[in-house]
């Protein structure tokens, strides 16, 4: 670990590169503030950010969970319209074809009785 870099990297809120550096690793055991020589309290701004660093993965991680839920959602209702129109689609073939049939039955009724 580096605490200097981790310091830098710290301050600059940028914790791309204060995980490249190892962040996670700290034990936070207050060495490097026993021996920073501006006592600075390094231990105190590493905890910080790692604190941070979680609750920034926290949000990232129910963010996906949220859009992985509305993509599967979205899935699910398309797939149930689908299924209704299949069974409307069905439902007007068989009152179609009831129709039909009814025609043909009124049809072969009145040649009978022409011929009669």
């Amino acid at each position: 670990l580096l605490p200097q870099q981790l310091h830098l990297a710290v301050t600059d809120n940028n914790q791309k590169l204060a995980d490249s550096f190892n962040l996670s690793n700290c034990l936070e055991c207050g060495c490097c503030d026993l021996v920073c020589p501006s006592n600075i309290p390094l231990t105190q701004q590493f905890r910080k950010a790692r604190e941070l660093s979680s609750k920034d993965k926290l949000k990232a991680d129910a963010a996906n969970l949220a859009l992985q839920r509305y993509e599967n959602r979205k899935l699910r209702l398309e797939k149930r319209e689908a299924a209704r129109a299949e069974q409307r689609k069905m439902r007007k073939q068989t009152t179609d074809s009831k129709a039909q049939r009814k025609k043909e039955i009124a049809e072969a009724l009145a040649r009978a009785r022409k011929k009669s």
